[in-house]
């Protein structure tokens, strides 16, 4: 078993961008104003074992014409072989199919990753940020590729609650399998086990009504308004999920 130290606060920056505009701001480093768990370190099991419990984030907005402030919340919860992901939004994009996944990496795209300097942090200027996918928030939970293309839709208030739920067992073998394409965005474990503190959330999609400039680049096979970040998160441990998710 290898032994990862995570820092007790995360240091976050999220930018925002006032797409209308087309001018960019970032905001201060906000800090998780949600209870995070007295210990965030992990000793990773080869066999998962280590994922235990509640984590959850505030997301907060990217490249959006959203407020100053967090735009809802995302939680992971698992219990014995029970795994559960949930979504809520209450500013999202309205009428937006959202992409939305867990990434490898530890640290939210800030405006210094904007390497065009278009006022935009485009999905390409991002990936040096936070990795490559793990495990999609999609339609079928289990798996990275059963669901692909199968992402919730904001409403038109700008709401969207979002929950999916599998076997931990069978998501875990599918991230131990091995990794066909190693040139796409998504990853697989390999020898590693799982972590989830510190581990980023990334939010994708825009109206193709926004008028983004040609400099933002896209996604494979997809717009630059499918791909475009909206928002990002970083997972902590918590005693229990924020923002009511996961209420009965």
């Amino acid at each position: 078993m290898k032994k990862i130290l995570l820092p007790f606060f995360p240091i976050l920056s999220f930018s925002f961008l006032t797409a209308c505009a087309g001018s960019g701001n970032s905001t201060s480093d906000p800090q998780p104003r949600i209870a995070v768990g007295p210990d965030q370190n992990e000793v990773i099991a080869a066999d998962g074992s280590n994922v235990q419990g509640n984590y959850g984030a505030e997301i907060w907005p990217m490249n959006t014409n959203l407020h100053f402030q967090s735009i809802g919340h995302v939680g992971i919860t698992r219990n014995g072989d029970d795994f559960r992901a949930f979504v809520g939004l209450k500013y999202g994009p309205k009428g937006t199919r959202i992409k939305q996944a867990l990434y490898s990496a530890r640290r939210c795209p800030t405006l210094k990753d904007d390497l065009n300097q278009d006022a935009y942090i485009d999905i390409q200027e991002a990936r040096a940020a936070i990795g490559k996918m793990l495990i999609p928030l999609d339609g079928d939970l289990g798996t990275q590729l059963g669901g692909s293309g199968d992402f919730p839709t904001v409403g038109p208030g700008g709401e969207l609650t979002w929950s999916g739920e599998t076997s931990f067992t069978r998501l875990f073998d599918d991230l131990k399998s091995p990794d066909v394409d190693p040139a796409d965005e998504l990853m697989k474990l390999g020898d590693a086990g799982l972590t989830l503190p510190g581990r980023i959330v990334l939010f994708q999609g825009v109206p193709e009504t926004v008028a983004l400039p040609e400099t933002v680049e896209a996604g494979d096979g997809e717009t630059p308004a499918e791909s475009v970040p909206v928002g990002c998160a970083v997972l902590w441990k918590v005693e229990k999920l924020p923002g009511g998710l996961g209420a009965q």
